[in-house]
């Protein structure tokens, strides 16, 4: 939830030091927290995420269904209803999509079409919820493995993206 803060505060940092360009590269939940920290002002030139989760809700149940065979419908949203009055946490605050759809920063998109523990589908959502992104689905890839599986096109493709911003 505060994660993007910390990654605006290495930003700043960094223009701090004379860095005028900063680009950043996310996998996974790091992906979706460099994806919300663009959206909160002009830090970034451009990002990079890869498997990146689009709505925190729906990742959630998704990996309590894969610990659990069977997952009663409400556990989720009432954790999420707890952590609010027992912590103050609104996790519901927590919106990949929603900052893609308010960023002005170009990102490219990244996720395997094997990924067994973050569907593609949240990426072509982010995808589609930005004009400033576009979207490499990599075959036979699973969770953050595109540059395993394709070396020299990840190499390809990222370089390019940065340079291209």
């Amino acid at each position: 939830m505060w994660e993007k803060y910390d990654v605006l505060d290495w930003a700043r940092w960094l223009r701090q030091r004379d860095r005028q360009a900063l680009y950043g590269l996310g996998e996974s939940l790091g992906g979706s927290v460099l994806i919300q920290a663009a959206a909160l002002g002009d830090d970034f030139h451009a990002i990079v995420a890869e498997s990146a989760y689009a709505d925190l809700q729906a990742i959630a149940e998704l990996r309590v269904q894969q610990m659990f065979r069977w997952t009663p419908w409400y556990l989720v949203p009432n954790a999420i209803t707890f952590a609010k009055y027992r912590y103050g946490f609104d996790l519901r605050q927590v919106s990949p999509i929603e900052s893609m759809r308010r960023t002005s920063t170009p990102a490219l998109l990244i996720h395997g079409l094997q990924d067994s523990r973050t569907p593609y589908w949240h990426s072509q959502a982010l995808a589609q919820s930005s004009v400033q992104s576009e979207l490499w689905l990599v075959p036979n890839a699973e969770h953050t493995s595109a540059y395993s599986v394709a070396p020299k096109e990840f190499r390809r493709r990222v370089l390019r993206w940065f340079a291209s911003h």
